[in-house]
């Protein structure tokens, strides 16, 4: 009888230690989540256009020559002895063909008052406006000129910086613009057990005006949040848990002595337990 009730204090005491504590869970009410919902967010997945930013636009149509002047020309880049230079045209200084050249697209920078110079349109412009809203903006002025006009616009220098309680803190350059929060912490290989999941920042530059966005991850609400999609030059910033404060107070050797006494006393704890089950 003894023996059947130290078993059982003691699968007790291993169960209450396996256990994942709540604040660690992601998603704990990830089944409220609907179709319906799932429809609303993707209505946030267009980024906004800012000064400053870096973008490839290219126009197409069932004729080609009719949409080149709307094209920057290409630029190619030739490595010769170790250099690389380049031109719009893909010819050396001798006027032949390089083979072995690349080429690039030319790019357009939103300058300071939010413009681009537009081949044929000149100065549109676009800074605070919608992905898409640009590109319908430059589709409607070339259709006065090409009939059907394809217009495909790409930000190339779209980038997040994930720092804090991650594994991997840094600045990722992101192929896509279209980047949610766990993207980013995935790039940063996921938040550290140490990592606060209930307070996780996501820094924004708005007009200059810098905006905190808090999310909590153990709940399922911030998946269909507006800004669970990223900005290019977001900052995500994961705080440490209450744990990791308190830790932070000693050295590395103070805290290696506090876990080794925390845990002998935790052991001496669970036998004296044991032995009183046993011997009552």
């Amino acid at each position: 009888m003894r023996l059947k009730l130290a078993s059982a204090v003691l699968f007790i005491i291993l169960m209450g230690a396996c256990s994942v504590p709540k604040d660690i869970t992601y998603f704990q009410k990830g089944n409220d989540i609907t179709v319906d919902d799932i429809t609303r967010m993707k209505n946030y997945i267009d980024p906004m256009i800012k000064v400053g930013d870096v973008l490839t636009i290219a126009v197409s149509s069932t004729d080609p020559l009719a949409v080149a002047p709307f094209n920057l020309p290409l630029v190619s880049f030739v490595k010769e002895g170790g250099i690389v230079s380049s031109s719009s045209n893909g010819s050396n200084s001798a006027g032949t063909k390089d083979i072995g050249a690349s080429q690039a697209m030319q790019t357009y920078t939103v300058n300071a008052l939010g413009y681009i110079n537009f081949p044929v349109l000149g100065e549109l412009k676009i800074s605070e406006m919608r992905k898409q809203e640009v590109i319908q903006l430059i589709q409607d002025r070339i259709r006065k000129y090409v009939k059907d006009p394809i217009v495909n616009l790409n930000i190339i220098n779209y980038k997040v910086t994930v720092l804090g309680e991650v594994t991997r803190p840094g600045s990722y350059s992101v192929g896509t613009d279209r980047v949610s929060i766990l993207d980013a912490l995935g790039f940063a290989g996921d938040l550290t057990i140490f990592g606060d999941r209930k307070n996780v920042k996501v820094i924004r530059d708005i007009n200059g005006v810098k905006q905190i966005i808090v999310f909590d991850l153990t709940e399922s609400d911030f998946l269909m949040d507006p800004d669970f999609y990223l900005q290019q030059n977001d900052v995500v910033y994961v705080e440490p848990n209450d744990k990791r404060k308190k830790n932070s107070r000693y050295s590395q050797t103070e805290q290696f002595t506090l876990s080794v006494v925390t845990a002998i006393v935790s052991v001496c704890s669970t036998v004296t337990s044991i032995i009183l089950a046993i011997t009552k």
